[in-house]
């Protein structure tokens, strides 16, 4: 499916730019993800999000407009996959 491996490849940048980082983002709790809006999130838009992307463009497409909302969005997904992506399967 291609926005499965289109959120693969971004959740495989943004594991890259945690780096260390990623246990605590692991340990926050899913409600209050949101303190991740400014740091991860900006990169998040500024780098992922471009205007031309798939990703920008699926999310378009998908009726969310706002690059805010797509950043959160791709936070809460990874914050999923990042704490139970050993009982994820991907085909």
């Amino acid at each position: 499916m291609f926005i499965c491996r289109e959120l693969i490849k971004a959740f495989c940048l943004i594991e890259a730019v945690l780096g260390e980082d990623i246990k605590t983002f692991r340990s926050s709790n899913f409600a209050d993800l949101s303190d991740y809006h400014l740091g991860l999130g900006t990169w998040i838009r500024n780098n992922l999000l471009l205007s031309e992307s798939d990703l920008y463009l699926f999310f378009i497409k998908s009726g969310v407009k706002s690059k805010d909302e797509m950043s959160a969005y791709l936070i809460k997904s990874f914050y999923l996959y990042a704490n139970y992506k050993k009982q994820i399967s991907i085909a």
